[in-house]
């Protein structure tokens, strides 16, 4: 999908609220709001589709800190290692490119990259740095 390049001046209040143009958004929807600008400026990216992906497997699975954390534990257990949750994260990187190596590039192995770079940085307290 192409989306016309556009870019509405983009306000945030003292509330939390965005004004997007000359649209008002309350709070509850400011994050989608601000995707939805970056995707007007961007058209669709790599890099906002792994955010979208993480927050819905965010709802299904937990954030990562946890879930990444059980999976360190159960790989851990298995190899015979003391593995954490950023281990677990650069093992399934690690897992993708040897994919991205062996079938060539596709969208959906560097889309998994990225979520999984993210979720990292998440997982480390590094991603709003």
């Amino acid at each position: 999908m192409t989306r016309e390049a556009s870019s509405p001046e983009v306000t945030v209040k003292s509330d939390g609220s965005l004004v997007v143009g000359d649209l008002e958004v309350n709070r509850d929807h400011s994050e989608w709001a601000a995707l939805e600008t970056l995707r007007a400026r961007n058209g669709d990216s790599i890099l906002l589709d792994a955010y979208e992906t993480g927050r819905r497997r965010g709802k299904q699975y937990g954030p990562p800190d946890e879930n990444f954390e059980q999976a360190a534990v159960l790989m851990g257990a298995y190899l015979g290692l003391d593995l954490n949750g950023l281990d677990y994260a650069m093992l399934m990187i690690q897992a993708k490119m040897a994919r991205l190596q062996t079938g060539g590039v596709d969208r959906e192995h560097l889309l998994d990259i990225a979520g999984y770079a993210r979720a990292a940085a998440e997982y480390a307290g590094v991603n709003n740095r």
